[in-house]
């Protein structure tokens, strides 16, 4: 993998804002890493998963390596897209990016809800 950076493009954007509205254990210093980070100039895999590099280096103490994730669906699909952000070492280090049944991400969906959200609603 490519170890350079640069600015977020507007879709990597959009997901870092979205992450940023999550409430979790840790979030005030998540959100200062995440306002001003870099990203990875190569996608980590084919779905589009990409690096951070955090200048503000605010420790984030979290109480898991994925704090928050996001879960969205397109067209009628029964099996949602989902977003991870890992932290390691309380910096913010990736985005993940799949497809919960595997199959190959041809477009993102508009809408996310928490993946907490989401969990708490399965019974």
């Amino acid at each position: 993998m490519n170890s350079e950076f640069k600015q977020a493009e507007a879709w990597q954007r959009e997901l870092l804002n979205r992450l940023m509205m999550e409430e979790f254990e840790g979030c005030e210093a998540v959100r200062l890493q995440l306002k001003d980070c870099l990203v990875s100039v190569d996608t980590l895999d084919s779905d589009g998963s990409f690096a951070l590099h955090v200048l503000n280096r605010v420790p984030a103490v979290v109480s898991s390596r994925v704090p928050a994730g996001l879960a969205g669906y397109v067209g009628c699909s029964d099996y949602p897209i989902a977003v991870l952000l890992h932290v390691l070492n309380e910096i913010c280090h990736e985005v993940e990016i799949y497809h919960s049944a595997g199959d190959k991400i041809m477009e993102l969906p508009q809408q996310w809800v928490s993946l907490g959200t989401v969990m708490r609603n399965f019974p």
